[in-house]
């Protein structure tokens, strides 16, 4: 079931459902709710709008590239760059499904 709540002036909705989280911020409750029942309806369809829906056969290196195309050109601090390149060296390999504490304290 999706949760929504108001935060900060806009209505946030979230997901949580088969191991695959979800959320969106929208300015007015109705379209929350809207896009709330169709996304839980795609996710019990297998149709997954989530960019990593299997986690148990993508891995770090895929979440990591997918930030630096998609999200870091909109920011401007090249350190981003620079740590996410050595995350991806050190665990880029290591399943999301397999990603816990132990594998960042290594």
């Amino acid at each position: 079931m999706a949760s929504i709540r108001n935060h900060n002036g806009k209505w946030q909705a979230s997901i949580k459902r088969n191991g695959i989280a979800v959320e969106k911020s929208f300015i007015n409750k109705r379209d929350a709710d809207t896009w709330a029942h169709i996304t839980e309806a795609e996710i019990e369809r297998g149709d997954t709008p989530h960019p990593f829906k299997n986690q148990r056969t993508r891995n770090a290196g895929d979440l990591f590239t997918h930030y630096l195309d998609e999200v870091r050109p909109s920011h401007r601090s090249k350190t981003t760059s620079i740590n996410l390149g050595a995350l991806q060296k050190s665990i880029g390999h290591v399943l999301l499904s397999d990603i816990n504490a132990q594998v960042f304290a290594r």
